[in-house]
């Protein structure tokens, strides 16, 4: 509770660009052990560079991934995590061969503490929760789909490098209209 009330703690200051490539690297080198014990198979695509903190990126792949190798079945977990330009906005995915979630719950498991699998594995259903927090901080959104295929793939949507926020001022105000002498008023 505490790691989820701090999450955006961090989030002061200027965002500067961040390597989602070395991001990624890193969460699955802190998901080592998780990944060779369960001999999980991960790819990825190039990603972009995004305009959000490393350590909150850092957060939304570990959990992703974490997520992904926990609720894998019994199967050996087969990842990938890719990034694609839709509809003017940069999204990521992860999309893993799990056991899956039902479309029923898609929206009930990003709350804090809402787990599908309460009794059989364990967890503290706090980690899409703080996923969506982050991916909402920036202005994003995120949300599941179902694999054909089984498993599920979680999207999100990222600033990236070469997005701006809109401007909701002129960079440079406008020029005051100076005093002077007003015309008569006509009329025709």
């Amino acid at each position: 509770l505490l790691s989820f009330s701090r999450s955006l703690d961090s989030a002061e200051g200027v965002i500067q660009p961040v390597n989602a490539n070395q991001v990624l690297s890193l969460a699955l080198k802190n998901l080592a052990v998780s990944i060779g014990e369960k001999s999980a198979e991960i790819s990825w695509d190039a990603l972009p560079p995004l305009r959000m903190r490393e350590s909150h990126l850092l957060q939304i792949f570990q959990n992703l991934v974490a997520n992904a190798i926990k609720y894998s079945g019994g199967k050996q977990p087969r990842i990938h995590v890719s990034a694609t330009f839709r509809r003017g906005v940069r999204l990521l995915s992860v999309k893993d061969n799990g056991i899956g979630i039902p479309p029923e719950y898609h929206e009930r498991v990003f709350g804090i503490f809402k787990r599908l699998h309460r009794d059989e594995i364990p967890g503290t259903g706090m980690g899409l929760a703080l996923c969506k927090r982050i991916v909402e901080y920036y202005g994003g959104k995120i949300w599941l789909e179902s694999n054909e295929d089984g498993g599920t793939t979680v999207l999100f949507t990222a600033p990236f490098q070469d997005e701006r926020p809109p401007q909701k001022e002129p960079l440079t105000p406008a020029p005051k209209e100076q005093p002077g002498p007003t015309a008569p008023a006509t009329s025709e």
